[in-house]
């Protein structure tokens, strides 16, 4: 049983573990979605702002717990612009959040954290059918094939890339 999360307030609290049953993770991914950040997600569920990363981490990137390594090279620095252009890229590339946090020298859970509180997440298709979100109102996923060629130079990918040309 989860103590973290007290219910009635007081000193006669009763604890309970996440809800996460399929109405509540879908008013998650909706209240999520439609911009609300993660420490009012966290104060709407009644639990932490790393509980509310894990659910949406393991909603959006298939990564239940991610991984808090704090030996990580640029595990708690401040996120220049270009790393975090570099962290869109990637990911939009379909790089998973491991490999993202290697090539960029941070933990899982920072990197999960990072594109959840930027909104740079993309609907996963699994997920839109199983809770019934709309194509057109959310950017769901494309089911064209998941390997686009990326320039190792540049992370672009490769039909952009200056680089591919210039070689």
């Amino acid at each position: 049983m989860d103590v973290t999360n007290p219910i009635g307030g007081g000193g006669g609290c009763v604890y309970r573990d996440p809800p996460w049953d399929h109405p509540t993770t879908k008013e998650l991914v909706l209240l999520y979605l439609d911009g609300m950040e993660i420490e009012l997600l966290a104060s709407h569920f009644q639990m932490t702002a790393h509980e509310i990363v894990d659910k949406l981490s393991e909603l959006f990137f298939d990564l239940p717990e991610p991984v808090q390594d704090t030996s990580a090279t640029n595990y708690k620095k401040p996120w220049q612009r270009a790393e975090t252009s570099k962290l869109w890229r990637l990911y939009a590339v379909r790089n998973s959040i491991p490999d993202i946090a290697e090539k960029l020298g941070r933990d899982e859970l920072g990197v999960c954290y990072k594109l959840l509180t930027e909104q740079m997440v993309i609907l996963p298709r699994n997920l839109a059918d199983d809770y019934g979100f709309d194509e057109e109102e959310f950017h769901v996923e494309s089911t064209a094939d998941p390997k686009a060629e990326v320039c190792s130079t540049c992370l672009d990918v490769v039909l952009y890339c200056k680089c591919y040309y210039e070689e």
